[in-house]
Formats: structure tokens, C-alpha cells, sequence
């Protein structure tokens, strides 16, 4: 019996989810990759802000213990 309710039941939205998902795909493609590339890049000048602070100092006081001895 319930293999005979299984094979019943269709999922009669498969192919319109498949449709509307590349059609949005493709009207918003330009938006999605404009905003990835926003967030990408305020965090890529954070990490670069921050790495930068980092080699600064270390060229610091490698030259400073580099003058003491």
C-alpha cells in the first residue's frame, strides 16, 4: 500500500523551480557579483590595513635590536 502511494505523488514543481532559479540566475547575476565584490573588498583593505601594521612593526624592532647588538 504504500508503495502504491509513493509512486502517486509527483512533484509537479521540479522543472518551474529549475526555470525560475536560472532565469533569476541571469537577471541577477550583475547585482550578486557587484555586491560579493563590495564585501570583498572592504575586507580585503581591513586585512590589508592589518597586515601592513604588522610588518611595520616587526621592520621596527628588528632594526632597533638589530642596532643594540
Amino acid at each position: 500500500m504504500q508503495l502504491l502511494n509513493r509512486r502517486k505523488r509527483v512533484n509537479i514543481f521540479h522543472n518551474n523551480n529549475y526555470c525560475i532559479t536560472v532565469y533569476l540566475s541571469r537577471l541577477c547575476k550583475s547585482y550578486c557579483f557587484a555586491s560579493q565584490k563590495r564585501r570583498f573588498c572592504t575586507v580585503k583593505a581591513y586585512v590589508l590595513r592589518c597586515k601592513r601594521a604588522a610588518f611595520a612593526t616587526s621592520k621596527r624592532s628588528y632594526h632597533f635590536l638589530r642596532e643594540l647588538f
